[in-house]
């Protein structure tokens, strides 16, 4: 296990305790970017900004969340993501 690995592996036992902790999964996001593990990366993202949605750092994780999706890095995921830009037009 390398260090990635094992960053990710106390990231998530922290969450369990305490899943309400909105910094442990923008943690994770970051953490699991680096290791371009693009749809867990979202989804700790976005649990991050369900706890979380109003503070400055939410705008921020936002704007990540964005950039995953306009970036070529989800290949063929990056569909999946169409919806969330027809959400926010309605």
């Amino acid at each position: 296990m390398d260090n990635w690995d094992e960053a990710i592996e106390c990231f998530q036992k922290s969450a369990k305790p305490n899943p309400s902790h909105s910094s442990t999964y923008l943690a994770l996001g970051r953490t699991l970017s680096i290791i371009e593990q693009n749809i867990p990366t979202l989804l700790s993202y976005l649990r991050f900004h369900i706890i979380e949605p109003d503070s400055p750092r939410a705008k921020k994780n936002f704007e990540l969340i964005h950039s995953m999706q306009s970036a070529s890095d989800l290949g063929e995921n990056q569909s999946e993501l169409a919806h969330v830009d027809r959400f926010e037009k309605n």
